[in-house]
């Protein structure tokens, strides 16, 4: 009796261990379809149930945990596709809004030119107004000219077409010996200008600029149109080169990543 009884709860055992292996298995392959059709999310939570579901099916188990890799390297590789694509539509893109500006460069003592808008190219700027430059590494600058007033101002203080008023950090500026009459400037860069540029190139009127001295002293005058329009192309100009540049990296780290499951899969083999 007690062998039969034996006989009865192995057999018994056997049955569900077989049922558990084939649900654990039916759940991996699952996840393998899962990749096949771009689901990685899906394929990573099916590893995970059955991981945490079936763990004493252990050969299914240690498949399903190198089918790890699998889905990692699958997915960076279907992102390297798209961004590599997107990298290089973006690149004939920014070409061609390049195509757009002067270069200013010379290459007697400099090794990064800047971009700029015909209006707005040195020679024609001898006036009051703020310029726009994308220099060749994609940095924007706006720099505020102020002509034939001595003021010694070192920031600015916009106020917008619907009020919004913005102001820069206080920064150097200078004197341009350059021009017969007397001239001053001072440069922001984007990012650090308090978000002055993006202000003026979202605006669709005329804003006002404030011209501020360390003491206070203030001369204001009115951005034409023609000046805002060129700080928004440079703006989209400088939009358009960190675009580039992070999908380039993108690109690179997708690249690294498919490399390193690569090789993490042939040494698991």
């Amino acid at each position: 009796m007690k062998n039969t009884c034996f006989f009865i709860l192995a057999a018994w055992l056997l049955v569900c261990c077989d049922s558990s292996e084939k649900k654990a298995t039916a759940i991996l392959d699952e996840a393998r379809e899962a990749v096949v059709c771009r689901q990685f999310d899906k394929a990573r939570s099916l590893v995970d149930s059955l991981r945490a579901e079936y763990p004493r099916e252990l050969d299914v188990r240690r498949s399903a945990l190198a089918f790890s890799d699998t889905i990692e390297m699958e997915e960076a590789k279907v992102m390297l596709a798209e961004a590599d694509s997107a990298l290089t539509f973006k690149t004939l893109e920014l070409d061609a809004m390049k195509a757009e500006f002067v270069l200013e460069k010379n290459e007697e003592y400099q090794t990064v030119g800047y971009y700029m808008c015909p209006e707005q190219v040195s020679g024609k700027m001898h006036r009051t107004a703020l310029r726009a430059e994308v220099n060749e590494e994609g940095q924007m600058l706006l720099i505020s000219i102020l002509h034939g007033v001595k003021l010694g101002h070192d920031h600015i203080r916009v106020t917008s077409s619907v009020g919004e008023t913005l102001e820069t950090p206080r920064c150097f500026s200078f004197l341009t010996h350059s021009v017969p009459d007397y001239e001053e400037e001072a440069s922001y860069k984007f990012g650090e200008d308090n978000g002055v540029i993006a202000c003026i190139a979202g605006d669709m009127g005329t804003p006002i600029v404030e011209y501020v001295n360390p003491d206070g002293k203030i001369f204001k005058a009115e951005v034409s149109l023609s000046d805002v329009a060129a700080i928004r192309k440079c703006h989209e100009l400088a939009t358009a080169f960190a675009e580039t540049d992070s999908l380039r990296n993108l690109v690179d780290k997708m690249t690294m990543k498919v490399r390193f499951y690569e090789k993490k899969i042939s040494l698991g083999r």
